[in-house]
């Protein structure tokens, strides 16, 4: 009910016999819906009802209103009937164009929308892990749930130490990548990576990554994989340690994320070139990936 208003504008009638579409209240021509020109007493008075089709107002071609009503509606042309045909319901999309109806087109129609974000290829493109993607997603726009963010709900908690440290309190920014664990998971992932970040700042990191984000190359993929999978793997293991009292070593959550890429990396075709090749040794993968179709 409360998006009726919005949705109203994008169902459209494309006429037929006329005894399916509102007179009044339905859109089948451009200055249309007509309750918008007259009143509903108007409708009365002219022996009318508010329940009438637009078969009931025209004939053969010309309108059965008043002629005053023609100032309402200057250069509206009553519609020409087909009585073997029915009435179509149609959905009009943003462009103006007429469709059948399609959840999916309705959506593209009537979600709002904002201009792209200039990290928007550093989370989204073809070769992301989704669910990595997903919370890298709500890292930058930090809507993760660390301890600073539940703390504007209740001002009176005292707020946790960070769980993979215990030597400051638990937040976004401390998090990513200011804990001495995270970091060294970082530091060493991105070296793998031959990213050589040396900020901590997440602000800085990812304002680093955004000039190649856009890039097909293995560089680029391989960057965008490891802070995914860096981000994924910390928050996974700031939570298990958490609520699970599970942890485990800065070594081995490295080897988690390097290995979570090269699974990934598996799954690709590379063109062959001197970057590849090296990145192929670095993260052990083997030659039958090599392809001159690919576009990696």
């Amino acid at each position: 009910m409360e998006i009726r208003p919005l949705v109203r504008n994008h169902f459209y009638y494309k006429l037929g016999d006329g005894h399916s579409a509102s007179t009044w209240f339905d859109l089948w021509d451009d200055f249309c819906p007509l309750i918008n020109g007259v009143t509903p007493r108007m409708v009365t008075n002219a022996g009318f009802s508010l329940t009438s089709k637009v078969a009931d107002i025209s004939e053969n071609g010309n309108w059965k209103w008043p002629a005053t009503w023609n100032s309402f509606f200057p250069n509206s042309l009553a519609p020409i009937l087909v009585e073997s045909q029915h009435d179509v319901l149609q959905w009009k999309d943003r462009l103006g164009k007429l469709t059948n109806f399609y959840v999916g087109t309705a959506w593209e129609d009537i979600h709002p929308r904002d201009g792209i974000v200039d990290w928007y290829h550093l989370v989204w493109f073809n070769h992301c892990i989704p669910k990595h993607s997903f919370l890298l997603w709500l890292a930058i726009m930090k809507k993760l749930k660390t301890q600073d963010k539940i703390r504007r709900w209740d001002l009176q908690q005292t707020l946790l130490l960070c769980p993979l440290c215990e030597l400051q309190s638990d937040s976004h920014s401390h998090l990513f990548f200011e804990c001495p664990y995270a970091k060294e998971v970082w530091f060493e992932v991105n070296m793998k990576a031959d990213l050589h970040q040396q900020s901590t700042v997440w602000e800085d990191i990812i304002q680093d990554m955004i000039p190649f984000s856009k890039k097909t190359s293995i560089f680029s993929v391989i960057s965008k994989l490891t802070l995914a999978a860096s981000v994924y793997f910390i928050w996974q293991e700031r939570n298990a340690l958490l609520f699970k009292k599970r942890k485990r070593t800065k070594e081995e959550l490295v080897q988690v994320v390097i290995e979570t890429i090269r699974f990934k990396l598996m799954t690709f075709r590379f063109k062959n070139n001197s970057r590849v090749e090296r990145a192929m040794v670095v993260w052990r993968l083997p030659k039958t990936l090599l392809s001159t179709n690919s576009s990696s």
